[in-house]
C-alpha cells in the first residue's frame, strides 16, 4: 500500500467525523463509570475497541486491555469468566459468579470488550448489572467496565450502570463518502474517477465501511462492478439500480457541465446556426415555422437554452434553401471530429441515465478520462 494512503480501519475511526465522534462518546461514557451497550454492525471492530482503550488511557494509564481478549462466547457470562480467570476452585456454591469475580478482584481495572449474539445479550446485561452493583465508579478504584456489542436491531435500555449508545445516529452516508475518498488511490485516479468510485461504493454499501473498503480495493474504473461484488449480496436488479443511482449522482452533473462547456466553445458557430434558422422560418416546408423548439415543444431562443437532444438534432439535419430543398450543409457543423464524437457520447449517456439505464464501462471510461 502507498505510504501516503491510510489503511481503511485507521481512515474510518481516526479521520471520519461520525465514527471518531462515536469513539469519543463511548470513551466518555466509560470514563463516567458506566459500561456501554451498542447495537450495530460496527466495521473494523478490533480497531474500534483499541481506539476506545487508547482514549481511556489518555487519562488512566492503569487500564488493563488486550484486544486479543475480546469475548465472543455463547456460554453463560459468569461461568465463562470464572473459567477464563481460573477461579473454579475459589467459586463457592452459595455465591453468584459476579460475587466470586468481585471478591477475587479478577476484573479490576479491566475494560472487557464483548461481542454477543442477540440471544445472549440479556444474559450479559443481567451479569453486568449484578457485577457493577456496589462497585467503585472509576477504573483506577478497582472498577471493571464492559463494552457490549451486538447486531443491529437488538434493543436495550439505559440503566444506572449501563449506557446505551446509537452508532447510527452519529454515522451517516456522508461519512461513508468521505471515507471512500480517503482510501481511494488518488495517485492513480483523476478527481472525477475518484468521485465516481466513491459514489459507486457508497451507493452499493451505504454505511458498511468494510464493504466499501473491499469494493474499492478490487474495483477498477474499466471493470463491470458486478464482477467484483461478493456473491449473493445483491440481486441483479439491486446492483443495477445502485449502479444507476451512482451514475445519476456523479456522471449526470458531469454531462450537463460539459454540455455547457461545448456550447461556450462553439458559441460563434451556434450563433450562425440560430441566424440560419431565423432565415429558414419562411422557406417552404421549413421545420422552423415556429422557430427552434426543444423536445418539449418549447421555444429555444438562445444558445444558452440548448439541450443535448436539440444540439444533436441540429448536427444531424441539413439546412434548406429558399426553395425549401435540403442543401449539403448541416444546420450545425462542428469541424472538430473529436468534439463531434464527444457530444454524441454525452447525448447517449444522458439518454441512458435519464431513462433509468446504466451506462457501459467503456462509456464511463471515455467520459471520465477525457483527453485534455
Amino acid at each position: 500500500m502507498d505510504g501516503n494512503r491510510k489503511t481503511p480501519d485507521a481512515a474510518w475511526w481516526d479521520h471520519v467525523t461520525g465514527p471518531s465522534r462515536f469513539v469519543v462518546d463511548v470513551a466518555s461514557a466509560l470514563q463516567s463509570g458506566k459500561s456501554v451497550f451498542f447495537s450495530a454492525r460496527i466495521p473494523f471492530c478490533k480497531t474500534f475497541f483499541k481506539r476506545v482503550a487508547d482514549t481511556l488511557r489518555l487519562t488512566d494509564n492503569t487500564l488493563l486491555f488486550d484486544i486479543d481478549d475480546m469475548i465472543e462466547t455463547k456460554e453463560d457470562p459468569g461461568k465463562y469468566l470464572i473459567k477464563r480467570y481460573n477461579l473454579s476452585d475459589k467459586y463457592r456454591s452459595h455465591e453468584s459468579a459476579a460475587e466470586c469475580l468481585k471478591r477475587n478482584g479478577a476484573l479490576n481495572n479491566r475494560l472487557l470488550p464483548v461481542v454477543a449474539e442477540r440471544e445472549g445479550v440479556g444474559k450479559w446485561i443481567d451479569f453486568i448489572r449484578a457485577y457493577m452493583s456496589n462497585k467503585p465508579t472509576k477504573l483506577q478504584d478497582g472498577h471493571c467496565l464492559f463494552l457490549l456489542k451486538t447486531d443491529d436491531g437488538v434493543s436495550a435500555t439505559s440503566i444506572k450502570c449501563l449506557r446505551v449508545l446509537d452508532y447510527h445516529k452519529l454515522v451517516s452516508e456522508y461519512d461513508s463518502l468521505l471515507f471512500a475518498g480517503l482510501i481511494s488511490d488518488k495517485s492513480a485516479l483523476s478527481v472525477s474517477e475518484n468521485r465516481y468510485i466513491s459514489a459507486l461504493s457508497v451507493s452499493l454499501f451505504g454505511k458498511n465501511a468494510e464493504g466499501i473498503a473491499d469494493f474499492i480495493d478490487k474495483y477498477k474504473i474499466d471493470l463491470c462492478p458486478q464482477d467484483v461484488l461478493p456473491q449473493g449480496v445483491f440481486s441483479t436488479e439491486e446492483s443495477v439500480y445502485k449502479l444507476w443511482n451512482a451514475q445519476v449522482q456523479e456522471l449526470f452533473p458531469l454531462i450537463m457541465r460539459e454540455t455547457r462547456e461545448f456550447i461556450e466553445t462553439w458559441r460563434t458557430t451556434i450563433d450562425e446556426t440560430f441566424k440560419s434558422i431565423k432565415e429558414e422560418r419562411d422557406y417552404p416546408g421549413s421545420p422552423f415555422s415556429q422557430g427552434l423548439l426543444n423536445t418539449y415543444k418549447e421555444p429555444v431562443d438562445s444558445p444558452d437554452d440548448l439541450e443535448l437532444a436539440t444540439i444533436i438534432f441540429l448536427m444531424r439535419n441539413k439546412r434548406r434553401n429558399k426553395s425549401g430543398y435540403e442543401t449539403h450543409e448541416f444546420l450545425l457543423y462542428i469541424p472538430d471530429e473529436p468534439a463531434r464524437e464527444r457530444i454524441k457520447l454525452l447525448y447517449e449517456m444522458r439518454n441512458n441515465i435519464a431513462h433509468g439505464k446504466v451506462c457501459s464501462e467503456s462509456d464511463v471510461v471515455r467520459l471520465l478520462r477525457k483527453q485534455q
